[in-house]
């Protein structure tokens, strides 16, 4: 019983997801879909390195430690945050969660501020 709610819920999740991105995308544009697509490719990036057997230690410190600068630029910061958050998560490392987490939050204040700015200018 239980694995027909999960793949029931597998069908729905994406669907509804899609759904609210869909709407979303309408009243917030393009910068919505590029937010959208960054976070996506990010992790997707982070569950397929992870998966890999040879894995450069290295290229994960600096996507997660690149994250604290790149949430200046918001798009470019989910992507990184996302990446970061999902290394953490598969490897049960605080740190990179924590600065996924970070990174996350500064990039998504910043752009919600950009988006605030912007409407006042034409108010």
């Amino acid at each position: 019983m239980p694995e027909t709610k999960k793949s029931i819920l597998s069908v729905v999740a994406p669907i509804t997801a899609f759904i609210i991105a869909y709407a979303l995308a309408r009243y917030l544009g393009l910068v919505f879909l590029l937010f959208l697509l960054t976070g996506y490719a990010g992790h997707w990036f982070a569950n397929w390195y992870s998966k890999r057997e040879n894995q450069s230690y290295k290229l994960k410190n600096v996507i997660c430690w690149s994250n604290v600068v790149t949430w200046i630029s918001p798009v470019v910061g989910v992507g990184m945050g996302i990446m970061a958050y999902g290394f953490g998560k598969t490897e049960n490392n605080k740190k990179y969660r924590n600065l996924g987490i970070f990174g996350l939050t500064l990039s998504i204040v910043n752009g919600l501020l950009g988006v605030y700015l912007r409407y006042i200018s034409y108010i």
